[in-house]
């Protein structure tokens, strides 16, 4: 079996350098010519000879373009003496249909002493592919020979064996046909019988009916009638049934067929089948053989493979021993992280209670801030409470018990006087625009209408009072805030300026100064306000 294989390989090996050198070639008729005599003397024969047996052979799909240029450049343009000497001679040219490979090489189509100077070389050159191609032909045939014989010996001596597949699949197609044959016969007679009962009662009705003629002749020609339309219709369904039982036979010959058509078609598949066991037989052979001679040399590898193994083996286990002692010391963590866990959880559900308790505490003074009229949003410059806008109130100093007086220079500066509920230029009102925590107030007098403002940002000058339509920006508007006496005072903070309104340093006098400085939370700077009630707003 392996020289066989051996056989095969190098024949195919020598068919591929054979075909190549025929399509190398067949692509280019004239190169019969450009050698001067190389074909005619040497190659005619051998190429006529191979020709001939590969008649219906594609030489154009067999070598790529590519691969032309490489081993046999050619011009784009064969010269035309080339192409009328090759008409001349078409009898010595076995590949006159095949037109010769495009080529970029300028050399192939050169002029007549250009060829001269190479033909020594060429000649060379057909003298070798002359000798290797006769060498490879006489080679292929021997090899064909061999193979043939090789071939028919394996067909001999399976022989037997795929005889006796096909008898024992005939054996079995025909005893399948001999029982469908024996079905279809008894069917069939049974038909046959069922008939002739059927006939024999329809002749015995028709007997009795013609007993019955000399009761009435008309009655008994109408009896007669229908009885004999029943016959003919009984006639024609047996018929009909008959016809049928002859079709359904057809149909089963033509089965028959078929199956005798499946049956050799197995026994084709099982040839096959065979086959393909047997080449599989023959290379798990070989490769057994090959594994037992690559066994058998190699001893000194495996025992080095297995000092490798056996250091491996110890290295692994002390990884092994590594890793169970991490898994130890993982296994302690965990137990750790476990308890960990659960004093967190005792935490957290302490932490949770007190967060609920915090919780509570904080919707208590959410309502409180909503009964006070404050927000999340409220400023601490800006916290009194909107319940005061639209409110008449009086501005004390409640160190000095002194209060703020609109009445300096005819109304047109603010400054301190004594505390008296009855001088209306004490009064205040408080306006506020909307509940916006960020919106200032404007605080105007009852008395002659004008507002407490800042003309400029300059610190230490009187507070002024202007009328709103006359006042600049905001400079008119105040952020009430808490003061620092005990939350019970407040802070007024310009919305232009940034500055606050602070009394000059001195005493309960009458006309203690009220000035602008920069904004503090200082004692001067606290003032307490005293609401007297809501107040219609007097027309000025």
């Amino acid at each position: 079996m392996e020289t066989l294989l051996g056989v095969r390989l190098y024949m195919r090996q020598q068919q591929a350098m054979i075909v190549e050198a025929v399509s190398v070639l067949s692509r280019d008729p004239g190169i019969v010519h450009r050698r001067d005599g190389w074909a005619t003397t040497r190659l005619t024969t051998s190429l006529s000879r191979f020709m001939t047996q590969a008649t219906e052979f594609s030489f154009d799909a067999l070598i790529p373009a590519d691969l032309w240029k490489k081993w046999l450049p050619v011009s784009k343009s064969v010269s035309a003496s080339a192409h009328d000497e090759l008409d001349e001679k078409p009898e010595e040219r076995p590949f006159s249909g095949v037109s010769p490979p495009p080529s970029d090489d300028s050399n192939w189509g050169s002029s007549s002493q250009a060829r001269k100077s190479g033909n020594r070389k060429g000649d060379n050159h057909a003298a070798v592919l002359q000798r290797r191609v006769d060498d490879l032909a006489s080679d292929l045939q021997r090899k064909t020979k061999e193979h043939t014989d090789l071939v028919d010996k394996l067909k001999s001596d399976h022989q037997g064996q795929i005889e006796s597949k096909a008898a024992e699949h005939a054996m079995t197609l025909q005893n399948a046909l001999d029982k469908l044959t024996a079905d279809n016969n008894a069917e069939l007679s049974n038909l046959r019988k069922t008939h002739s009962e059927e006939t024999a009662a329809l002749n015995h009705r028709l007997s009795g009916y013609k007993d019955l003629e000399e009761g009435g002749k008309s009655e008994i020609d109408k009896t007669v009638k229908r009885l004999t339309k029943e016959k003919e219709d009984a006639m024609s369904a047996v018929n009909h049934e008959l016809e049928t039982l002859k079709k359904d036979f057809k149909s089963l010959e033509e089965e028959t067929k078929v199956k005798n058509a499946e049956i050799i078609k197995v026994q084709k598949e099982k040839q096959d089948e065979l086959s393909a066991l047997r080449k599989d037989k023959d290379a798990t052979y070989k490769a057994l053989e090959d594994l037992y001679k690559s066994l058998k040399e190699s001893p000194g590898t495996l025992t080095k493979d297995n000092a490798a193994l056996t250091t491996q083996n110890g290295s692994l286990t002390t990884k092994l021993q590594d890793k169970n002692s991490a898994y130890t010391s993982l296994t302690r963590e965990r137990d750790a992280l476990k308890t960990e866990n659960e004093a967190t959880a005792v935490k957290y559900t302490a932490l949770m209670t007190k967060w609920n308790d915090l919780d509570g505490i904080n919707d208590t003074l959410k309502t409180k801030m909503r009964w006070a009229g404050l927000t999340e949003k409220n400023r601490q410059d800006n916290c009194l409470s909107n319940g005061y806008s639209g409110w008449c109130v009086m501005i004390m100093m409640p160190h000095s018990w002194i209060a703020l007086n609109a009445n300096k220079d005819s109304h047109e500066m603010a400054h301190t006087w004594s505390f008296n509920m009855r001088n209306p230029d004490e009064i205040f009102r408080l306006q506020k625009a909307d509940d916006d925590p960020n919106t200032p107030w404007t605080i105007t007098s009852t008395e002659c209408g004008k507002a407490l403002a800042f003309d400029t940002s300059q610190i230490g000058i009187d507070i002024r009072m202007r009328k709103l339509d006359q006042v600049r920006d905001r400079s008119a508007q105040w952020y009430i805030g808490r003061g620092a006496e005990g939350q019970h005072t407040w802070v007024f903070k310009n919305a232009q300026c940034g500055t606050c309104i602070k009394l000059k340093k001195g005493w309960s006098e009458d006309g203690r100064a009220a000035e602008q400085h920069p904004y503090c939370n200082e004692g001067d700077s606290n003032f307490a306000i005293i609401p007297l009630g809501l107040k219609p707003k007097p027309e000025w």
